[in-house]
């Protein structure tokens, strides 16, 4: 129950955070949107600017009104978004200086609402749309994932182990085209409007390092292509099925099966088809979710009348573990084909999630009772390369490998937590590049609302 409210917790900050601004930008949108089209039909009447310097007073209909709005903003402030807010002050107090009126755009149906310019900020909308798209997708994102978090079974009753898996199963391609059209809308709807309207201005201000933010909005063109070039590949060959020729799959067993699919696949046509298995660590409210084995093999498309289809088959090995689905435990296993045309990596493969039956029993300790114990120096590489395994499982990994092999195993692994942190790093710079300007902007237009003129 503990692990299920800090996962609420965190949901909700989310809600409340992101869903929070998004509410407010999409509100700051309509209503400016809403204004700009009703102040069409106010009447156009003479104000005089106050001593303040920023508010005035107007006649209409023999009585006579205050007034501080100068935009179709209805929060108003300062920001420096474009050169809006300095034009109008200039034109304010120019107007008092010279004690000439101005001209302000009278509601007829409420004379005490009025305001100076009632053109629309493109720039300002613009600027507030990532905010209203993005922040508000992750905020209803939060949502979803708050009630899944209450709608899942409580932490600590087991879910039974996974059953093998039909002899026919539908890929899940649909699913992985929906999450890239996402991850492309999300990261296009933050990255795009920044890079147009902030690159401009600081390169007249000769900042050239600004250039840099550009490489956000060239990723969010490569993230629509790809999830363009993946929708067409989907629409040419159609959904496809796996047909599973093993009844029983399980590790130490070979597993065999076919690939059909709809449409546009002809005999000969290339493509890879790689097993996987994923491994799952949980250590209280942290999930870690990486690659814990896998194999690739090359085929290719025979014909079979109307659906034509692609044959596979693998060695799955002894020492690798069964299928798990136990969230309570600490530790489960996740296993997956996934086949793709050749030399498309950047399009999005079908996929389709398997169930491997525990393996046979065998008695590991006789099999191994004459082996040499693991040398530590063999131990710690694997623990640097972040890979837990038995000493069985090690000595398999290792026996393929040449001498020459293994001593580049051994210097790669001592690099291997350098390169972690040094990716860690360049993550963390890339996305402070692109999040700071925007959340300083944010906080300057949130400040300057309400406060007073100058």
């Amino acid at each position: 129950m503990g692990a299920k409210l800090g996962a609420a917790a965190i949901c909700l900050a989310v809600v409340l955070v992101f869903g929070g601004t998004g509410v407010f930008a999409s509100w700051a949108i309509a209503t400016m949107l809403y204004d700009a089209s009703r102040s069409r039909e106010w009447t156009a009447v003479q104000a005089d600017v106050e001593k303040d310097g920023y508010s005035y007073r107007y006649r209409f209909e023999g009585r006579e009104y205050h007034g501080e709005r100068w935009g179709l903003m209805r929060v108003e402030g300062r920001d420096n978004i474009d050169n809006w807010y300095g034009d109008m002050r200039d034109l304010v107090r120019d107007a008092r200086k010279a004690q000439r009126p101005i001209t302000v755009y009278v509601n007829p149906a409420d004379p005490s609402e009025a305001l100076i310019d009632r053109h629309i900020r493109w720039n300002l909308v613009l600027f507030l749309t990532p905010f209203a798209l993005a922040f508000g997708g992750v905020g209803v994102g939060g949502l979803w994932m708050m009630q899944r978090v209450f709608r899942d079974a409580p932490a600590g009753e087991a879910r039974p182990q996974a059953k093998a898996p039909a002899t026919r199963v539908a890929s899940d391609v649909r699913g992985a085209l929906l999450g890239s059209w996402l991850f492309a809308f999300f990261w296009n709807a933050m990255a795009m409007p920044v890079g147009f309207l902030f690159v401009p201005d600081a390169l007249r201000r000769g900042e050239w390092l600004a250039l840099l933010v550009l490489l956000f909005p060239l990723v969010g063109v490569m993230l629509l292509w790809y999830a363009i070039h993946s929708t067409i590949g989907y629409l040419r060959r159609g959904a496809a099925t796996l047909n599973l020729l093993t009844a029983e799959p399980r590790p130490g067993a070979p597993l065999r099966g076919s690939i059909e699919f709809a449409r546009g696949v002809s005999a000969g046509d290339a493509f890879r088809v790689e097993l996987e298995c994923f491994r799952t660590d949980r250590r209280g409210d942290e999930t870690d979710r990486r690659k814990f084995w896998s194999r690739e093999a090359a085929v290719q498309a025979v014909g079979a009348g109307d659906r034509p289809r692609i044959d596979f088959s693998f060695d799955v090995p002894a020492s690798v573990p069964a299928s798990s689905t136990d969230t309570a435990a600490p530790v489960s296993h996740a296993w997956r084909i996934e086949a793709r045309p050749a030399g498309q990596r950047m399009a999005a493969g079908y996929g389709f999630d398997l169930a491997l039956l525990p393996a046979l029993p065998v008695d590991k300790a006789i099999a191994f009772a004459n082996s040499t114990p693991v040398p530590d120096e063999v131990k710690e590489m694997f623990e640097r390369l972040g890979v837990k395994a038995t000493d069985a499982e090690e000595r398999e990994a290792l026996a393929g490998l040449k001498p020459e092999e293994r001593q580049a195993l051994a210097k790669y692994a001592r690099y291997v937590p350098s390169m972690k942190k040094i990716v860690i790093a360049i993550v963390c710079i890339v996305v402070a590049i692109q999040l700071i300007p925007v959340v300083m902007h944010l906080i300057h237009l949130v400040n300057g609302m309400g406060s007073n003129w100058e």
